[in-house]
């Protein structure tokens, strides 16, 4: 009898043993990209598997003391303290079963490798332990957000022109349609001919602006924005065209979250053409490219959630750990689109958020692995476009007008997140935390730039006289 008893617990301990870094890996798996355990996160509308990352040793500190004398773990029972057969089966605090054998043989290998960092698993059952930190770029992120606080504006009413919602862009479109024919019949006849030389050459404008930043530590966790919004205008037509990027980086590995690129061009003349190219995580999630020669406008609200992974692989102190480290949350655009005569309209509201998260499991069976707190990598709004088109001021003559606007409200790289380790006790369990981040992060808001300009083609423009028909200048 107590050889079968014996062949069943080898037996259900090999088994164990066998399917620990499956059961392991599904530990944390169900987590949300807010904590390291809880329900199970809804299924993302767009997945990417990155690569592996590797952590920068350079950027942690290790919490680790002299080394101190090994005392091996008894094998014994601690609630009786009487001792145990090798054979017989144990339960730990967490429902594992194994083999006292290969319980006190698991505990003690682990004691002896604590032992060398000064560390010990004797006694302080439920206590938790920060044996890794990052080490944070405080400075530098202190640095960076005076930098990026001093390029958001606050409106300015005597000016700058508040950046209209997506609503009143349509209005405003619908509006202006119905009076396009005699806007380009009062074009036609404002513009100058060779009878009138002294009029000047027609003016151009073109306006440029960029923006690029980043906040945090690449090779740890970092955060980006990024952009340009490009504005031209001529007497034949006008074009508008941005672009935005966001996201960041783990490890080194950057991550483009939500890619934006548009362009609307307005000629005086001829068909109009509009585009408009959204992509989440690399993938295209939606793209407009219209022409027409007449009035054309569309608005549109897309968002997608999102997963993108890597693999990663560490150790918290003698403890492998290794699962997937990325970033979850949702990225889209709300847009407004328009084409006109000689006139351009585009709006892009783009909206990112991400939160960090990680996965993970070990390989030994009396320890567990786990995630605590939450950090968001971006929270962004950013509403940027505006409008460019040529009109006529019955005295001065042709000109361009220009509206452009970028109005941005950002939170990035706020919260603590740790990932941990657990040896398992018969009566409890000891922590072990590897500190990945812990900051306030940063909170701006404000214009990065609102420009309203108006610029007549021709600077000695001199208005025709009512009904003159053959070029005669007003005196």
């Amino acid at each position: 009898m107590g050889s079968i008893v014996t062949r069943r617990l080898s037996i259900v301990a090999s088994a164990l043993t066998a399917g620990l870094l499956a059961q392991l890996a599904l530990v944390n798996a169900a987590a949300p990209p807010s904590s390291g355990s809880g329900s199970t996160a809804p299924k993302a509308d767009l997945a990417h598997a990155g690569p592996k990352v590797q952590m920068n040793q350079g950027d942690f500190k290790v919490n680790k003391r002299a080394a101190i004398a090994h005392k091996p773990h008894e094998m014994k029972d601690p609630k009786t303290g009487k001792a145990l057969d090798a054979n017989a089966s144990i339960t730990l605090a967490n429902g594992k079963k194994m083999t006292a054998s290969s319980y006190f043989a698991q505990l003690n290998a682990l004691e002896k490798k604590f032992n060398a960092i000064g560390h010990t698993l004797h006694g302080g059952a439920g206590q938790k332990v920060v044996l890794h930190e990052a080490i944070m770029p405080k400075t530098t992120i202190k640095e960076q957000t005076k930098k990026l606080a001093a390029k958001h504006a606050k409106f300015n009413a005597k000016t700058m022109r508040a950046a209209p919602k997506l609503e009143s862009i349509e209005q405003t479109h619908a509006a202006a349609t119905k009076l396009d024919a005699a806007r380009m019949a009062s074009l036609a006849a404002a513009k100058p001919d060779a009878a009138k030389p002294d009029a000047g050459a027609a003016k151009t404008t073109h306006n440029l602006r960029n923006w690029n930043h980043t906040v945090g530590k690449q090779s740890l966790i970092a955060a980006f924005l990024s952009g340009k919004l490009e504005t031209t205008g001529t007497k034949d037509g006008v074009k508008l065209y941005g672009e935005v990027s966001g996201g960041g980086y783990l490890m080194n590995h950057r991550m483009a979250l939500l890619e934006a690129k548009s362009s609307v061009e307005g000629p005086h003349t001829g068909a109009g053409r509009a585009t408009l190219s959204v992509r989440v995580m690399g993938q295209s999630v939606y793209n407009v490219d219209k022409s027409s020669a007449t009035a054309w406008n569309l608005s549109k609200t897309l968002s997608k959630t999102f997963d993108y992974g890597t693999k990663i692989h560490f150790s918290i102190g003698p403890i492998p750990v290794s699962g997937r480290l990325g970033a979850r949350g949702s990225a889209g655009v709300r847009f407004a689109l328009g084409l006109r005569p000689a006139h351009a309209t585009a709006q892009i509201v783009a909206k990112v958020a991400a939160k960090v998260y990680a996965q993970v499991g070990v390989d030994v069976s009396i320890a567990s692995a786990g995630v605590g707190g939450e950090v968001t990598l971006i929270q962004d709004e950013l509403t940027f476009g505006g409008e460019v088109g040529v009109d006529v001021d019955p005295a001065r003559g042709p000109y361009i007008s220009e509206h452009f606007y970028a109005l941005n409200y950002l939170r990035m790289l706020a919260g603590r997140f740790y990932l941990y380790a657990r040896v398992n006790y018969l009566v409890g369990h000891k922590q072990y935390d590897f500190n990945l981040w812990n900051s306030t992060g940063i909170k701006v808001n404000g214009y990065l730039f609102n420009v309203n300009n108006r610029t007549y083609l021709y600077p000695n423009y001199t208005a025709p006289v009512q009904g003159d028909q053959g070029g005669a200048e007003q005196k």
